[in-house]
């Protein structure tokens, strides 16, 4: 298997609620909060109801909530309409140059919902995905080969969301093989005469990063070095490495 992504799945089975120091908690409880409310705030824009619009046309029952309507949507799709509506104000947590590591939280509270999980589960999930964020985002430099920090969003929206829906080591691999692969995504869209795509590309790479996990889950398999190997992303953005992730003495 890929050495990076076992590692990833390595650091996604293991880390437990009990293991986060409270500070850590109450800073992901905080960026919660504020990205339902940048959600409130994008709710009318024109983005959002084009996102909304697409969930509400499949009504799934066991699926995930879109934020302000309480319908049960394709998980996927719930994911895009949130995380479109949690973007679009550009107001939620940023890493300079990194893009927005908040953009994973949609992705996670999807996977909530579908699991009936719980709030430790939820936080837990959250900090997963912020690691696995800032690790690609420090490690990788999408920008500097003209492409988008979204990406980092779609791997951390895998994990996290494989966290919650309880994949083993093996179908979370596949999660995160299957979000890396297909999800190389253009720095154009932040150049230019700025789109709408500009501030919903990251809900897509959210959603993406869910479905990614859903295929995983059915047993749908990935490249097996989607990042290590030949053609693999350490060979289209050179060498890096992923770090330390945090616990075990390691800051979060």
């Amino acid at each position: 298997m890929d050495a990076s992504i076992s590692r990833i799945a390595d650091y996604a089975s293991t880390l437990e609620y009990e293991s986060l120091p409270a500070e850590v908690v109450h800073e992901c409880k905080r960026r919660l909060v504020d990205t339902v409310g940048c959600a409130l705030g994008a709710f009318d824009d024109e983005p959002s109801r084009i996102a909304r619009l697409l969930a509400s046309r499949v009504e799934a029952p066991g699926g995930a909530r879109v934020f302000g309507t309480g319908q049960p949507a394709l998980p996927e799709l719930a994911t895009f309409a949130n995380g479109v509506m949690a973007r679009y104000l550009d107001g939620n947590d940023v890493f300079p140059g990194g893009g927005h590591p908040s953009d994973v939280i949609p992705a996670v509270l999807a996977a909530v919902d579908v699991a009936c999980a719980d709030g430790h589960a939820a936080i837990t999930a959250i900090v997963l995905a912020y690691e696995i964020y800032g690790h690609l985002f420090r490690a990788a430099s999408m920008r500097d080969r003209g492409l988008d920090h979204v990406f980092y969003t779609a791997v951390a929206s895998a994990v996290g969301a494989a966290r919650v829906l309880g994949l083993d080591r093996t179908r979370t691999a596949q999660a995160v093989a299957l979000a890396v692969t297909p999800n190389i995504a253009l720095h154009a869209t932040r150049r230019g005469d700025l789109s709408m795509w500009k501030g919903v590309a990251a809900g897509n790479a959210a959603r993406n990063g869910v479905f990614a996990t859903l295929l995983a889950a059915r047993g749908m398999t990935g490249p097996d070095k989607a990042i290590d190997g030949a053609h693999g992303l350490r060979e289209l953005l050179g060498s890096f490495e992923l770090g330390e992730f945090g616990g075990d003495g390691q800051p979060f």
